[in-house]
């Protein structure tokens, strides 16, 4: 986490190691919101992080509730009318 926060673009580098871990969600949302504001993540890498937060924290879980509640099943397959990116 201490070389995350010295150089956040290491981020998306690392993100699965805080899978299930609620003090590690925290931490990437904290990093998330900050360099976000200041520019450091570009909109792919933006996008990537708030995926993982969608889908690994509460956060963003509005959405998530979302798109399940596009979801459908079509034929044996779930479907969804959205992309998976938020």
């Amino acid at each position: 986490m201490r070389e995350i926060e010295k150089d956040p673009k290491l981020l998306t580098d690392y993100l699965n190691i805080f899978n299930d871990d609620k003090r590690g969600a925290d931490f990437v949302k904290g990093i998330y919101d900050r360099e976000s504001a200041s520019g450091t993540y570009d909109r792919d890498t933006r996008g990537a992080i708030r995926h993982w937060l969608t889908y690994n924290s509460s956060y963003f879980s509005s959405e998530l509730a979302q798109l399940a509640r596009q979801s459908t099943d079509t034929n044996d397959y779930v479907t969804t009318r959205t992309s998976c990116w938020l």
